[in-house]
């Protein structure tokens, strides 16, 4: 539960959920996606439940009981079948997100009851402690659960209006609110204000304010793919997504800033005379609230509208339910029922092609033709299927979408890395300039997870013996990095494991990998990397330290399991274990000196 390394938070319901599913079936990627696929269904019978008695607060002139309920699941399975989905369901990882709107569903839903018995003199308590666990559980998914209290105050102004039981204001609820609010502003200005540094946005290509004037076109666009799901506008990879410099930047921009303040200022006036239709745009725009804000994310991602994608359809009920109103209740539902299967078909055509590798990697590089990471991603199928024969044509079309996605204007480092990787596995020569473009790439702002990946993967097929190139192109590559860089920890332990390992300097490595623990504020990952460097340099002053180091490390009460097992392996392989430790056989493949430690 605590080996999550996507938060500070760590995530651990998520990675629980994983290492249940890994303990049970391992790492079948059927049964990860069959586990998302059903907690999207429990989801879908939330949202069902949720819309439900939102209908029966806001809309029961629409129609009877049976209507309402009919209603409600037209409009969850509309939502569960949306094909903006497809991704999130079938893309094992987002089971983060899903898990996080789970647990928010499972909170509005308690408060909803909590609310109805303290209007009915009930004992209410147990409900908003419950709406309190099921918000914990939430964030033990994602941080992005973090928007359920804002939900709830939607819910609060839509369903019951601060009401107590005898119809005047419930001062306890204002007041919970108010409370709310004033926590939710300190820790905008303790957390998210420092976010918007120049240092926290190094690793981006934008910067806050840049972000942030983006996603007027990112919202924008969320929006039409919600109402107009054309299957070839499901892109997936946005690293190709235009940044806008400001609000007005071009005429793109201006047009989205101002349709989304028009919807603004839309559900303001419309809340009293139509309160559906304000709730749907607010609830919407909620559900950004963080994924939008100025922290530092990347710009887009189609996961984000999982919960969010329930606005603009509730807008859309709403609007059916008006229009069908005055027909007959067979064809008020025929009516909906046929929309309802038409988003479901765009949805099975979308899970279609999530549901096959290679088509999937064909169609996304398709419909992003500039996205840098839509050519790897295909490229790395053509090599999959390839099966490392180079004489064939998938092996010729890879590295020819490689060699075309150096020149887009998204290309990462991971590209040209691809390139270096492959050819001097082949023994093939490199494409002139490629070398001088990758420590472009990398150099062209502080290193991000892109460029410790690229780097990482440079480096260590080097020291596996696996690549032969030029050595003093990849020490030039590395002492540029470390140049560019001189206050990241990762970077200066691959430079000590060059040091090692290539240039043969173990007094070079030691230092560095110090240097590296120093710049890491006292790591575990670095200390252990500096005590097997001490361990392995065959002396005895160093292997004290190492031993010492090791002791120090077992210590600690915030050890996680997998420091443990890397403690004992040493100790185990350097045999100084003593009665304390109990050794395991011995590893076909021992531990060495490189940047696995290390690994981002």
């Amino acid at each position: 539960m605590g080996s999550g390394l996507t938060s500070d938070a760590g995530r651990p319901l998520a990675m629980l959920s994983f290492a249940v599913n890994h303990a049970l079936t391992g790492l079948d990627p059927w049964w990860l996606k069959a586990t998302s696929l059903v907690m999207h269904a429990v989801n879908a019978v939330l949202v069902a439940v949720l819309v439900r008695q939102l209908f029966a607060h806001t809309a029961p002139s629409l129609g009877s009981p049976s209507v309402l309920t009919v209603a409600a699941w037209l409009t969850a399975l509309a939502w569960a079948a949306h094909p903006i989905h497809a991704s999130t369901v079938a893309y094992a990882v987002q089971r983060m997100e899903i898990g996080a709107a789970m647990g928010m569903l499972l909170s509005l839903l308690a408060y909803m009851q909590f609310r109805h018995r303290l209007l009915a003199g009930r004992r209410a308590w147990p409900y908003l402690l419950l709406a309190t666990l099921a918000w914990a559980a939430g964030l033990g998914f994602k941080e992005s659960a973090a928007v359920a209290p804002v939900l709830a105050l939607l819910i609060e102004w839509l369903c019951f209006r601060f009401r107590a039981r005898g119809g005047s204001t419930d001062y306890r609820i204002v007041a919970a609110f108010f409370f709310g609010a004033l926590a939710a502003a300190m820790t905008f200005v303790l957390v998210v204000v420092p976010l918007t540094s120049q240092a926290a946005y190094a690793p981006r290509t934008f910067d806050a304010l840049e972000r942030t004037s983006t996603q007027f076109p990112v919202l924008s666009h969320y929006l039409a793919l919600i109402l107009w799901p054309a299957p070839d506008t499901f892109r997936f990879y946005y690293d190709n997504f235009p940044v806008s410099l400001t609000p007005w930047h071009d005429a793109r921009t201006t047009m989205a800033t101002f349709a989304i303040l028009a919807l603004v200022g839309s559900s303001w006036s419309a809340r009293r005379r139509w309160p559906l239709l304000a709730f749907g745009i607010a609830w919407f725009f909620a559900c950004h609230a963080i994924t939008s804000s100025p922290i530092p994310l990347e710009l887009a991602f189609e996961h984000r509208n999982y919960l969010a994608t329930l606005g603009p359809l509730l807008i859309l009920a709403n609007a059916v339910a008006i229009l069908t109103k005055r027909l007959h209740g067979d064809a008020r539902m025929a009516i909906g029922a046929a929309l309802v299967l038409t988003l479901a078909i765009l949805g099975v055509l979308q899970a279609a092609t999530w549901g096959e590798q290679g088509r999937l990697a064909l169609t996304l590089e398709n419909r992003a033709p500039t996205s840098a990471r839509a050519a790897y991603g295909f490229a790395t199928h053509m090599f999959n299927i390839s099966g490392g024969d180079r004489t064939s044509p998938a092996w010729s079309l890879g590295m020819e979408t490689l060699r075309r996605a150096t020149d887009l204007p998204s290309a990462s480092p991971l590209i040209p890395q691809a390139i270096i990787v492959l050819s001097a596995r082949g023994g093939e020569p490199l494409p002139e300039g490629t070398w001088p473009h990758f420590r472009k790439l990398l150099l062209q702002r502080p290193i991000g997870p892109e460029g410790i990946e690229s780097l990482y993967a440079v480096v260590q097929c080097r020291i596996a013996n696996l690549c032969r190139y030029n050595d003093a192109e990849l020490l030039s590559t590395v002492l540029e990095v470390v140049r560019a860089n001189p206050g990241n920890a990762t970077v200066r332990t691959m430079y000590a494991n060059v040091a090692w390992n290539v240039l043969d300097d173990r007094e070079l490595a030691i230092r560095m990998q110090r240097e590296a623990l120093s710049l890491s504020g006292g790591g575990a990952p670095a200390a252990l990397g500096l005590a097997e460097f001490l361990l392995a340099s065959g002396d005895s002053e160093n292997s004290e330290e190492g031993q010492r180091i090791l002791e120090s490390l077992r210590r600690q009460p915030s050890g996680n399991r997998k420091n443990a097992q890397a403690i004992t392996a040493l100790e185990c392989q350097y045999e100084f274990a003593g009665q304390t430790v109990r050794c395991s056989p011995a590893p076909e493949q021992p531990l060495r000196s490189t940047s696995k430690n290390q690994t981002p």
